[in-house]
């Protein structure tokens, strides 16, 4: 392509040296005068050669195929996007969790799920690992429920 392009160029050079060569040869009069209008004419032929040429199917196609990679490539970004988004709430979710469990001084493994519904993607379980008593699980059971919106069904404590 860039080759094809250095080409042009090189041919709207040449005819604009051949020209003025010629013109500063010709003696003024109207000699010079047609031959001025034969160089600007050869000028613009040479100009526009290449629009003349351009095959309209084969251009139509390569736009086509561009707007459907374009295409292709918003969809995957916005995937990656959505599976980033989700994994950020994962992690702060989780930290959220941990947060809650050094508050009262328990040594917790957390592990958080995340749904999308739609294109949202939200807490909607998580596991609990770790030694607690039964009022410390109910407490923060309650503020999961409430802060996180995750149901009691939908949590797991294990106690080790």
């Amino acid at each position: 392509m860039t080759e094809a392009i250095r080409d042009y160029l090189l041919s709207i050079v040449a005819v604009s040296l051949l020209g003025a060569v010629l013109m500063a040869l010709v003696p003024k009069g109207a000699v010079q005068k047609t031959l001025r209008f034969f160089c600007g004419l050869l000028l613009i032929l040479v100009t526009i050669g290449p629009v003349v040429q351009i095959d309209f199917d084969i251009l139509s196609q390569s736009m086509a195929d561009l707007e459907k990679e374009s295409g292709q490539n918003t969809y995957e970004m916005e995937i990656e996007n959505e599976n980033l988004v989700a994994s950020l709430i994962k992690e702060k979710t989780e930290a959220y969790i941990l947060d809650k469990a050094l508050q009262r001084n328990m040594t917790v493994e957390v592990v958080a799920e995340v749904q999308t519904k739609g294109d949202v993607p939200y807490p909607c379980a998580v596991s609990i690992t770790g030694a607690f008593s039964k009022q410390e699980q109910n407490v923060i059971s309650k503020d999961i429920e409430g802060n996180l919106g995750i149901g009691i069904d939908d949590q797991e404590w294990i106690y080790k």
